[in-house]
């Protein structure tokens, strides 16, 4: 994603590094990671990597971006039940974040977010605003007023929550997923 001027990139090259970070990101988890261990899984040189990428986290957003890499978010269904499909959907949400390997992920697409630039757009263009806008889409749904801005600030604390958990290592449970819903539904039948 990061691309660097210079040599232009050996697409074979570009392919190995990228799938020796995805390996080596299932095997061992975000922060055991190296540049030193994707390069010679890659069987490239670090300069290399370097020159195309920024950081660790730059390489798995660009696995992510392309599709190696998958994250495993639900989709939140709409059956009229506004309180039913929250919870149903933040407990498939929770589950999902709880899982090792996606959490690996999740540390390192936050890692590549807080740099900043090309990756952090990307990344919120195809992975974070759709989710986000579509639990909006669900809330205005079932909410006396669709305009109103609480939406958007109940789904942002949502995300954040989830996010929270997976950087502090606190436990991913459908206790947790439970209080979530009811927090975010008693939030916003208060009068704003």
């Amino acid at each position: 994603m990061n691309a660097r001027r210079g040599r232009p990139r050996s697409e074979q090259a570009r392919l190995a590094v990228l799938d020796a970070a995805v390996d080596l990101l299932r095997a061992d988890g975000y922060d055991r990671l190296t540049i030193d261990a994707v390069a010679t899984r890659a069987g490239v040189g670090r300069q290399t990597i370097y020159r195309w990428w920024g950081s660790k986290a730059s390489i798995v957003a660009e696995a992510v971006l392309e599709g190696r890499i998958s994250l495993g978010g639900p989709a939140i269904v709409d059956t009229g039940d506004l309180r039913a499909d929250l919870r149903g959907w933040t407990r498939a949400l929770v589950a999902a974040a709880g899982d090792a390997e996606e959490q690996a992920v999740i540390r390192a697409l936050t890692a590549a977010a807080a740099d900043g630039g090309a990756d952090a757009d990307a990344l919120y263009r195809r992975l974070t605003s759709p989710g986000h806008e579509a639990l909006v889409t669900r809330l205005a749904a079932g909410a006396s007023d669709p305009t109103d801005p609480r939406l958007h600030s109940a789904a942002d604390a949502v995300f954040g929550t989830v996010l929270y958990r997976v950087l502090t290592g606190a436990p991913m449970t459908p206790d947790a997923a439970d209080a979530l819903t009811g927090l975010l539904l008693t939030g916003l039948d208060a009068p704003s």
